[in-house]
């Protein structure tokens, strides 16, 4: 899949806006900008629960 089709797909959800729970987010870690050597994945099911991480 062409990488800026994807971004393009991902920044048009972004701007639909927060829609409600369950919420996922992606955090993208490393020792440059450009490579990530790290990804977590947080979830939350529900407004007041805690994330959990994977």
């Amino acid at each position: 899949m062409n990488v800026d089709k994807a971004k393009k797909r991902i920044a048009k959800q972004v701007k639909k806006g927060f829609h409600g729970y369950p919420l996922i987010s992606l955090a993208y870690f490393g020792k440059s900008p450009d490579s990530a050597s790290e990804v977590v994945i947080s979830f939350i099911l529900e407004e007041g629960a805690a994330a959990q991480e994977c």
